[in-house]
Order: C-alpha cells, then structure tokens, then sequence
C-alpha cells in the first residue's frame, strides 16, 4: 500500500490527484450507513442504549416505592407516587439540559462532538 507521501510525489505535476488535509482526514475516518460519521452512529448506540437501561432502572424503582407505599399504609397514598414520578422527571430533565449547556459553552464555543452529544442526548430524553 502507499501511502500519501508517495501518492504526493508520483504526481507532482497533475495537481488533481492531491488530496487537501480535510479530504485526507474525512477519507480516513469510518463512515457508517448513508455517510454518517462513526461518532455518531457510536453517539446514538450508547445512547440510546444508556437511555434505555435508565428508563428501565427507574419504572422499577418508582414501581418499588410504589409497592412499598402500597404494603405500609391503609390509605390510597400510593397514588401520590404518579405526579412525584412526573415532577421528578421534569426538574431531571431541566436540570441536565442546563448542565449540558453550561458545559458545552464553557469554552464559548460550540464544537462538532458537543453539537452530536447535545443532539444525542436531547433523542434520548424525548424516547
């Protein structure tokens, strides 16, 4: 195989054949289905992957405390469980976006993979 040095100096004179340095680096990273970079695909796997056994961890828990209420007490105050469950996740969500946000502009900027997280993690949430 040759590498680029090589390719480079058998064709000094037809200037087409060179490669830029993007071209090179976007060239050499994995793309997945369609063209859609590796990190991404990667980003939505383990995502929704991490989402998933989240959501699974907390019906359980929420159903325990439930269960727990239910067992413990004569009166219906397992049905508190519903709107704490609800509040629970609306102030988690809120909280994380504003984390999210503080630390993807810490720098002042926006890059490529903070841009790819917040959209990962924002599909995430909404599943």
């Amino acid at each position: 195989r040759t590498s680029d040095r090589q390719r480079g100096e058998a064709n000094d004179g037809d200037p087409s054949q060179h490669r830029s340095v993007t071209q090179h680096v976007h060239h050499t990273h994995s793309v997945g289905q369609e063209g859609v970079p590796q990190i991404v695909l990667q980003a939505k796997c383990f995502g929704s992957l991490t989402a998933h056994v989240a959501a699974f961890a907390s019906i359980h828990c929420w159903s325990d405390i439930q269960r727990y209420i239910t067992e413990n007490t004569e009166v219906h105050w397992f049905l508190i469980v519903i709107p704490a469950e609800l509040l629970w996740f609306c102030g988690m969500l809120s909280f994380f976006q504003e984390v999210r946000k503080d630390f993807i502009m810490a720098d002042g900027a926006c890059s490529h993979i903070e841009e790819v997280w917040a959209q990962v993690a924002l599909e995430c949430e909404n599943e």
